[in-house]
């Protein structure tokens, strides 16, 4: 399956790797100071290595994360399932391997601030390459009130999209939609970053979830390093 890899906060590994070459490169200028260049080609390359870090998580940890998720978690072939903040549809495309008469649904507002080149357009057209019309479709929605009925979805997916909706009631409006739209004994994934897990699963219990369970996505969840991690969030209505 043909999917676009664009990458997430873009502004971010590209000021990690331009403020690494140009440390490196004030490490060259004379007068030479052995001492001085050392500490700026460490660095350097430790800007560096944190903005590639960046992007592999971005174009193929998170990838990898979804891919394993899928594969381990209990997919309704027949089901109706929403992606929250769906961006290039990276989700939505592997779900729809696993579906059979089923049908994912992807809303996002279309941030290019959030992912490169985000799009209705792009996401529309990268459907039809993949002759997904009768099994994936987009919508213009803002997650805090999603244009959906009450218990329309078999599950719920919201990759790395939820800690972008600022401040934090929002976000508890946001969980609070997913709450209502999900059918009973729906399922809920949440890959995310921003160190919100207790937030999250806090709102949750108040929802009425159950077998709430958080895990870490270790390095292909590091946006940056160990100080950036990701975490997964899988819970049932």
């Amino acid at each position: 399956m043909l999917i676009k890899q664009h990458i997430d906060a873009p502004l971010v590994p590209l000021l990690f790797c331009a403020g690494g070459i140009v440390i490196l490169v004030l490490g060259l200028v004379p007068p030479i100071s052995i001492q001085n260049s050392i500490g700026n080609w460490i660095g350097g390359v430790w800007l560096i290595v944190c903005g590639t870090i960046f992007l592999r998580t971005s174009l193929k940890g998170k990838a990898n994360i979804w891919d394993s998720l899928l594969q381990n978690e209990s997919i309704n072939p027949s089901g109706r399932y929403l992606d929250i903040g769906c961006g290039n549809g990276l989700v939505m495309f592997k779900l729809a391997e696993h579906l059979k008469s089923g049908h994912v649904t992807g809303i996002d507002i279309w941030s290019v601030r959030d992912q490169t080149f985000n799009s209705q357009q792009s996401v529309t057209d990268s459907i039809k390459k993949n002759s997904l019309e009768n099994k994936v479709k987009v919508l213009t929605a803002d997650m805090r009130k999603l244009p959906f009925g009450d218990h329309q979805f078999d599950g719920v997916m919201a990759s790395f999209s939820i800690h972008n909706v600022k401040p934090a009631s929002n976000r508890n409006q946001t969980l609070s939609e997913i709450a209502r739209v999900l059918k009973p004994n729906g399922q809920l994934i949440i890959v995310d970053t921003g160190r919100k897990e207790r937030e999250y699963t806090g709102y949750l219990e108040k929802y009425g979830f159950k077998s709430i369970k958080v895990t870490k996505a270790g390095f292909n969840g590091w946006w940056g390093g160990p100080w950036a991690p990701s975490f997964i969030i899988t819970a049932v209505r």
